[in-house]
C-alpha cells in the first residue's frame, strides 16, 4: 500500500555523494549522519525542500585528523598523510608526482586509491633509493624558475633530478646508484694523500714525497667541490707541507 501524502510529505529523496545513488530520508533526519545502503560511506541527510526534487547529501561533519599510509600513484612509495588533507592536492617526494590525496573508509578505515594528476606520458624523476627513510630521504625542491632539484641529506649540495648519485659527496639518489657507490668524488686521492704525507716525514730527505702529498691532497679538494678538504686529504697536506719544509730546513 503507497504511503499517504501526509505520511510521505515528511519524507524526500537525497542523493549519496559517493555513488550517486538515490534513498528516501525524512525530515526528522535533517542534520544526522548516516550510511548510504548501497556503498555504506557516511553522509549527512541535508535540508528538507519540500519540493519533490532530489537533493544532494551533504558530507560527514569532519572529525578528529587520524593520519594514514598510502601508496603513490607514480612509484608506489609508501606516504603518509591525515584525514583533514584528504581531497588536497600533494607530491610524491620520491618521484614529484603530483595527485590527489585519497579519502579514507569510513566503515573500515582503510585509504581509497589516490589519483594521479601529472600526465601518464610525463617522465617521472628518479626513484629514490632511501625514500622510506624519512628525513634521511634525498628531498626534492625548486629554483625559482620551477626547475626541480634533488637536494642530497648528507652534504646539502643540490644537483639535477636525473642523477643518480650526489656529485659532491657520492650518496645514492637512485636505485640504480646503489650498486655504482663506491666512495666520495676524491676519496682515493684522499687517502694516497694522507699514505704519502705518513712516509714523507721519516723519509723527508727525498723531498719528493711531500709535495706529492700536496698535490694529491689538493686534487682530492677539488673533485670533491666543498669549502673544505676531507679530513684524510687534510692530514695529508699538512704532514706533505712538514715533511717539505723539514727538507728545506735540512738544506740550509
Amino acid at each position: 500500500m503507497p504511503p499517504t501524502n501526509e505520511e510521505s510529505s515528511d519524507r524526500f529523496t537525497i542523493i549519496c555523494l559517493h555513488c550517486d545513488s538515490q534513498m528516501v530520508a525524512q525530515a526528522a533526519w535533517v542534520g544526522r549522519e548516516v550510511l548510504c545502503p548501497h556503498c555504506s560511506q557516511a553522509l549527512r541527510v541535508p535540508c528538507f525542500r519540500g519540493d519533490g526534487r532530489p537533493v544532494l547529501a551533504d558530507p560527514p561533519q569532519p572529525t578528529m585528523e587520524r593520519r594514514f599510509n598510502f601508496a603513490c600513484p607514480r612509484c608506489q612509495s609508501l606516504l603518509e598523510s591525515h584525514t583533514g588533507m584528504c581531497g588536497r592536492t600533494g607530491r610524491c617526494p620520491t618521484c614529484n608526482a603530483q595527485f590527489v590525496v585519497p579519502a579514507v573508509g569510513h566503515r573500515r578505515g582503510a585509504p581509497q586509491l589516490a589519483a594521479l594528476l601529472d600526465k601518464d606520458d610525463q617522465d617521472p624523476t628518479p626513484m629514490h633509493a632511501y625514500a622510506a627513510n624519512g628525513h634521511q630521504a634525498p628531498r626534492i625542491c625548486r629554483r625559482k624558475d620551477g626547475t626541480p632539484l634533488i637536494e642530497c641529506p648528507r652534504c646539502g649540495a643540490h644537483s639535477d633530478v636525473s642523477v643518480n648519485n650526489c656529485p659532491n659527496c657520492g650518496i645514492p639518489f637512485t636505485i640504480d646508484g646503489v650498486p655504482t657507490s663506491s666512495g666520495t668524488p676524491g676519496q682515493s686521492l684522499a687517502v694516497t694523500s694522507l699514505v704519502l704525507g705518513i712516509c714523507s716525514i721519516p723519509l723527508f730527505l727525498l723531498f719528493v714525497l711531500g709535495p706529492l702529498a700536496i698535490i694529491f691532497g689538493l686534487a682530492s679538494w677539488l673533485r670533491r667541490a666543498t669549502p673544505m678538504p676531507s679530513g684524510q686529504a687534510t692530514a695529508g697536506i699538512i704532514l706533505g707541507t712538514g715533511s717539505t719544509l723539514l727538507t728545506l730546513w735540512s738544506f740550509l
